[in-house]
C-alpha cells in the first residue's frame, strides 16, 4: 500500500513540475478534470474548471470526431497535430498525444507546442514554391547536377535542347549534349570537370561553351554554374542561356570590321596617288602658267604705247586668269592633301572674299550688267582656303548662269 502511495506521489510530482502541458479529462462529456501548471501556461488560463478539452480545438467539431474515432477505436491517438486556440483567441500549433483509460472513463493527454516547427515548414514551403515558380517561368535553361547527370530541369531547357520528352534529358549525363571538343580546341570533359570541382569548392563558374541540342544541331551558350543545397544534398545549378544570335552578330560585326580596315587600307593608297597625280599634273600646268603671266606682263610693260586700250584690258584679263588658274592649282593640292593634314581654323571676312571674288568675276564681264549684293561684315570659322575653292565655285556658278540667262 506504501509502494502505490509513493508511486501516485512519484507521478503526480512529475505531472505537476513537467515542462510538457498534460490533463485529463472525462471521455463521456469533454470536461478538463486536471491539467498540470504547464498546460494553464500554455493557453493563458488560470484554471481549466468547467471546459471541455474540445473547446480549444480551432476547427471543434471535426477535430473532436476524429479524436473520439481514434481513441475509441485503437485506444490512443499518437502525434496528431492539431491547431489549438489560446483564452485571448491566439491560435497555435500542437502535437497532441492521448490514451484512454475506459473502465475510469478517463482521457490522460499530452499536447506539445510545435508552432516554430510548423512555421519553418510554411515559411520552407513557400521558399521552394517560390524556388519553382522562378524556375518553372526562367526565360534561360536551369539544369539540377548531381554527379554529372541531369536530375532536374525547366520547361526552357527542353526547349532550348529541342526536346520533345523529359527521358530526353533525365538521368543523361551534361557531356551528351556536347562535342568532345570546344571550338577553342580544349577538352570538354576536362573542362566540365575542372569547373565542377571549382563549382563545389563554393568557386561560381561563368564561361561560353558549345551544346548540342537533341537532334545534334550546335548552339553556342553562355553558362553559369553555382553550387545549391537541396534537401540535405550539394548539387551544381546551370543556367544555360542560347546566345547563338549574339555570336552571329558578333561575326557579322567582325566582318565588317574587317572589311572596313581593307577598304580604308585600299582608299588610303587611292589618296596617295591622287596627291602624286594632283602634285605631277600642278607642276606640269605652272610652268606654262607663269609663261603666259609672264609674257602678258612683258607685253604690258615694253609694248604699252603701242596696245590699245582694248589689248591692254584683254592682257590684263589674260594675267588674271592665269593667276586665278594658278591659285585653283595651289588649292586642289591643298585638296588632295586635306585628308593628311588639320583643317587650320580662323576667322574669315565672308562678305570681303565675296567681294573680292565679285570684282574678278566683274573683269571677265561681256556687256552684260550683273550686280552683286553683299551683305558687309559677315563673319565665319574656318580654313581660308577652303572657303575660297567654295566661294569662289558658288558666286562663279551663280555669275556664269545669270550672264547666259534669258
Amino acid at each position: 500500500m506504501e509502494k502505490m502511495e509513493g508511486h501516485k506521489n512519484k507521478y503526480q510530482n512529475l505531472f505537476e513540475n513537467s515542462v510538457v502541458a498534460m490533463f485529463w479529462s472525462s471521455f463521456s462529456d469533454g470536461m478538463v478534470i486536471e491539467a498540470n501548471p504547464a498546460m494553464l501556461r500554455l493557453f493563458g488560463m488560470d484554471s481549466f474548471e468547467g471546459t471541455r478539452a474540445a473547446d480549444f480545438f480551432v476547427r471543434n467539431d471535426e477535430v473532436r470526431d476524429r479524436v473520439k474515432q481514434l481513441l475509441t477505436g485503437e485506444g490512443a491517438v499518437y502525434n496528431l497535430e492539431i491547431q489549438f486556440k489560446k483564452k485571448d483567441g491566439s491560435t497555435f500549433w500542437g502535437s497532441y498525444s492521448a490514451r484512454l483509460y475506459a473502465e475510469q472513463g478517463i482521457i490522460e493527454g499530452i499536447i506539445v507546442d510545435i508552432s516554430s516547427r510548423k512555421w519553418a515548414e510554411e515559411a520552407l514551403q513557400k521558399s521552394e514554391t517560390k524556388y519553382k515558380t522562378l524556375f518553372d517561368s526562367a526565360n534561360d535553361a536551369i539544369l539540377i547536377v548531381k554527379d554529372g547527370k541531369i536530375i532536374d530541369f525547366n520547361a526552357q531547357a527542353l526547349k532550348m535542347f529541342g526536346s520533345t520528352g523529359d527521358e530526353d534529358m533525365m538521368g543523361e549525363s551534361i557531356l551528351t549534349f556536347s562535342p568532345s571538343t570546344q571550338p577553342n580546341g580544349k577538352d570538354t570533359r576536362a573542362g566540365f570537370l575542372e569547373r565542377t570541382d571549382s563549382v563545389l569548392a563554393g568557386e561560381p563558374q561563368f564561361f561560353e561553351v558549345r551544346h548540342y541540342k537533341v537532334d545534334g544541331t550546335p548552339f553556342d551558350a553562355e553558362v553559369s554554374l553555382n553550387r545549391i543545397n537541396l534537401d540535405g544534398e550539394t548539387l551544381v545549378q546551370s543556367i544555360v542561356r542560347d546566345i547563338t544570335g549574339r555570336k552571329q552578330a558578333e561575326e557579322e560585326h567582325r566582318i565588317a570590321h574587317e572589311n572596313l580596315k581593307r577598304r580604308t587600307a585600299e582608299l588610303e593608297d587611292l589618296n596617295k596617288e591622287l596627291e602624286a597625280f594632283s602634285y605631277s599634273v600642278s607642276h606640269d600646268l605652272r610652268a606654262p602658267l607663269r609663261a603666259i603671266d609672264g609674257f602678258s606682263q612683258a607685253l604690258l610693260e615694253d609694248y604699252h604705247d603701242q596696245l590699245d586700250e582694248e589689248g591692254q584690258d584683254f592682257l590684263t584679263r589674260i594675267r588674271l586668269a592665269s593667276q586665278h588658274m594658278a591659285r585653283l592649282i595651289d588649292d586642289m593640292l591643298k585638296l588632295s592633301r586635306i585628308s593628311r593634314t588639320d583643317v587650320r581654323y580662323e576667322t574669315v571676312d565672308l562678305s570681303s572674299m565675296a567681294s573680292a571674288i565679285a570684282a574678278e568675276l566683274r573683269k571677265t564681264d561681256r556687256g552684260q550688267k550683273v550686280d552683286f549684293v553683299i551683305t558687309p561684315g559677315i563673319t565665319v570659322q574656318g580654313d581660308r582656303s577652303l572657303l575660297r575653292i567654295v566661294m569662289e565655285n558658288l558666286l562663279g556658278n551663280a555669275y556664269k548662269f545669270t550672264v547666259h540667262g534669258p
